[in-house]
Parts: structure tokens; sequence; C-alpha cells
């Protein structure tokens, strides 16, 4: 059977009423994003939010956005999660195998130093042996200690997967990090990092699509027009950018929109779902 999914990407002309729409929407899609997350990561979400629905209708209410926008970030939100408890997951089989590789190292040193003991008490060892037995015992102390580690690291992570404690760093731990050495990262100032910071971490807006929407997504739509052998992307604007309830002020359309790969595929599958 052959996939049907493709990626197909493009770069659009510039258009100021789009740059001054997703300039300022970005940031409160992420400010919101960044808050579902930390209401849906909390051990009380199930509690106070028994149904999905309660919890769409509340978040829509609260930031006045549109009913598809909050299901497109609880969505994207569910997947990060289930993502990140797979990771920890395998990260924890993973420092298991890690562990019992130790041991067997460490089972092994000391089989050694045991057998070797006697005969280094009664000087009946060459200076390489000797010195292959000073190496052992100082290894393993090191390994001892770093086996201890692993186990403190393994009970963590498991408090973490039974708790379901997630932690994600928007923006990236690397970035957040650069704060702390200005210079040595190539800024003047925090306030250069800071913008720079939050360019990362407001950078993403997620459409979801279903099959039984027009054109595939009522948010974002590309539609191709036959006539002009042409496409075009219609966007909903959220309703905090609309100064009336008419269809001009509802959506911004941009035409005439090109693609250099794959754009016989494209038209295809956008006249298959017409």
């Amino acid at each position: 059977m052959v996939s049907r999914n493709f990626t197909i990407e493009t770069r659009l002309e510039k258009n100021e009423e789009l740059i001054a729409y997703f300039e300022d929407y970005i940031t409160k899609y992420n400010k919101v994003y960044r808050e579902m997350w930390r209401i849906m990561t909390a051990s009380d979400y199930s509690e106070k939010y028994a149904k999905p629905s309660i919890f769409v209708t509340k978040m829509c209410q609260k930031y006045n956005m549109l009913k598809r926008t909050i299901n497109s970030i609880r969505y994207e939100i569910k997947g990060r999660i289930r993502a990140l408890q797979a990771l920890k997951e395998t990260e924890l089989k993973q420092l298991e195998l890690r562990i019992r590789k130790k041991s067997e190292k460490i089972e092994g040193l000391i089989e050694y130093i045991n057998r070797m003991k006697s005969l280094v008490r009664e000087n009946k060892v060459s200076q390489k042996q000797l010195a292959k037995y000073q190496r052992c015992k100082k290894s393993l102390y090191y390994q001892k200690n770093k086996l201890n580690k692993m186990k403190q690291k393994y009970k963590k992570l498991e408090i973490q997967i039974d708790e379901n404690i997630l932690k994600i760093g928007f923006g990236g731990k690397r970035f957040f990090e650069k704060q702390y050495n200005l210079e040595e990262n190539g800024y003047k100032t925090h306030k250069k990092w800071y913008h720079d910071y939050v360019k990362a971490r407001d950078k993403n807006i997620f459409y979801l699509g279903s099959r039984d929407e027009s054109c595939g997504n009522q948010m974002f739509q590309l539609i191709y027009q036959d006539g002009t052998d042409d496409f075009l992307v219609k966007i909903r604007k959220e309703n905090d950018y609309c100064k009336s309830n008419t269809k001009e002020e509802k959506y911004l359309i941009l035409h005439h929109v090109k693609f250099n790969h794959l754009q016989e595929q494209l038209v295809k599958v956008l006249k298959e779902r017409k």
C-alpha cells in the first residue's frame, strides 16, 4: 500500500496584514499553550475537568479563542505528553540495563580484588600485578559511586512515571541557559538574549484538521482554483482580531501561492477533497 502522506512547503509573498496578524497572535497563542500545558500536566487535571469539553469551554471563555483553536492546542499537548511518557519509559529501561552492566562490572572487580588480596599482603605479586590491583581498588570506589547515582536517578524516574511528573523547557534548555553566559554566547545585554529567547519560545502555531471539515481544516485552508491554475490560502482569524462578524473580517486571504515541488500531487489531493 502506497502512503498518501507527503510533506510540502512554500514561502509566502510578503503581506503586511498577514505579518501584523501573526506577529501579535503568535504571542497570545503560545501563552495560552503554556497555560494549558500547566493545567493538563497538573495532578488534579482529571479531577477538575472530568470531560475534555468542560476544559475546552473554560479555556474558550477565558481567552476568547475559537473552540477549534483550543482543541488544536489540547490535541498537540496530549501528543506531547504521550511522547514524553514514552521517552521516560524508554529512559528507565535503558537505565535499568546500564545498572545491570555496571553491577556486573563491580562484581568482577570485587572478585578480582578478593582473589588478589592475600597475594598482595604476602608480597607474592609482581609490580605489574600490584599496579593493576591498586587501579582496580580505585576503580571500584568510583564505579560504586556511579552505580549509586544511577540507582538514585532510577528511583527518581520511577516516581516521575508513577506520579506523571512531566517537565519541559519551552524555547529549549540550552537557549535558556545562555543568559548565564551572555558574552560567550554573543550577547551584550540580557534584553537582547530575552528578545531572541522569546522568538525561539513563541514560534509555533498548530492548525488541527479533520476529514469532515471543509478543505480538511476549518481554520487554515489551501484551495486550488481551476480557472487560474492558482492556489490561495484562507486563514480564520481569532475573535479578538475581527472588528465585525462579516466574512471579510473573519478571514485572511492570500492569493497566488506558489509551490515549486509536488504541485501535481497537491492539486490531485485538493480536487479529491472537494
